[in-house]
């Protein structure tokens, strides 16, 4: 049986009900031949989002072919469920139907989200609607990951397991980014959770430094933006030092831009880890400026401030999206269409 994430949750739905869920779902995909042939030509893919959804490098992460054969013919729903939501979008079909599927069947059923495997499904299903460019879907499939977590006591459970904090993390920091891209408000308040945030970081994919410490100023972001006041430059330079701050809490050798990023180097991993979380930095500096790019008079001392901070965060942010895609031999290591509309928005403020 999958791990529980509290003693508090809902047992399990019976086996019967269990085995009729898979039923339904293999029934919406096509044959098992179809799908390893997906499988063991997406290896390299199903590793870096394993590593995406557990928020760690693991290295007992199970190829996807293994993954397939033993979830095909799987009673437990989430199994089953992660693995056709991987396949729908690996796959050249529309998966629309499938990941429809696994939100209806699993994740919206709180027994199956009650465990570890649940909400790796879940938060799965999330980061392939922001790949797919549906930044509402994912952003509701994470609010839904919340409200599992607040009702299951993750934090608790995350204070005593690193692979549960990762869990929370990972839900946490999606959150607060997918809330600050549509302007929504978070689904975590910071005080109520500083605990888990206070641990030290092991610097180790979502748990590190950079990633935490984003998500947090990026709740503060929201926060100004819903404010009843107006937003200031004030605040803006308060929080753009924050920014300087963490900055310079790197080296600079880790801000140095690969040459090329090849899907098949040997330091792919870290190099695209340590791309994407740049790239997120630099967009978070471009919306500490965006409410002032219309507003600024130009020839303002606000108003240069401004231009200038936004530039060269867009500037950067587009260098990072180019080193993604450098790979012009094979596939872009990065496909996810949601960064491309940050690039695109970094993009249009160039043009301004």
């Amino acid at each position: 049986m999958s791990s529980r994430v509290s003693s508090r949750l809902p047992e399990p739905l019976s086996p019967g009900q269990g085995e009729s869920i898979c039923e339904t779902l293999r029934a919406g995909l096509p044959s098992y031949d179809s799908i390893m042939k997906v499988a063991l030509a997406h290896k390299g893919w199903w590793v870096r989002i394993h590593r995406a959804v557990r928020g760690m490098y693991d290295d007992t992460i199970e190829s996807f072919p293994d993954f397939v054969r033993r979830a095909y013919t799987s009673n437990r729903p989430s199994e089953l469920g992660k693995m056709a939501t991987a396949f729908a979008f690996a796959s050249d079909v529309d998966g629309f139907h499938i990941y429809t599927l696994v939100d209806r069947l699993v994740v919206s059923d709180m027994a199956y989200m009650s465990t570890v495997e649940g909400l790796e499904c879940l938060i799965l299903l999330a980061i392939l609607y922001a790949d797919e460019g549906q930044p509402r879907r994912s952003w509701m499939i994470y609010r839904r990951g919340v409200v599992v977590a607040q009702l299951t006591d993750l934090y608790q459970a995350g204070l005593r397991s690193t692979a549960k904090r990762r869990l929370w993390l990972s839900i946490y920091q999606a959150d607060r980014m997918m809330s600050m891209f549509l302007g929504l408000p978070y689904g975590f308040v910071d005080m109520h959770h500083q605990q888990i945030l206070e641990v030290k970081p092991e610097n180790d994919y979502l748990d590190s430094t950079m990633t935490i410490r984003c998500a947090m100023i990026a709740g503060k972001v929201i926060d100004r933006n819903h404010s009843r006041t107006k937003a200031s430059i004030s605040k803006a330079l308060e929080l753009d030092e924050e920014m300087n701050e963490l900055a310079t809490s790197f080296p600079e050798t880790w801000w140095e831009l690969p040459d090329r990023v090849q899907a098949d180097g040997h330091d792919f991993d870290e190099i695209h880890v340590r791309l994407h979380q740049q790239l997120f930095f630099f967009h978070l500096r471009l919306y500490i400026y965006l409410p002032f790019l219309s507003g600024s008079e130009e020839n303002s001392v606000h108003g240069s401030i401004v231009r200038v901070a936004s530039m060269e965060a867009a500037r950067q942010l587009l260098r990072r999206y180019l080193s993604l895609h450098s790979d012009a031999e094979g596939l872009s290591p990065s496909e996810c269409k949601l960064v491309d509309f940050m690039a695109f928005t970094g993009a249009i403020v160039l043009l301004l």
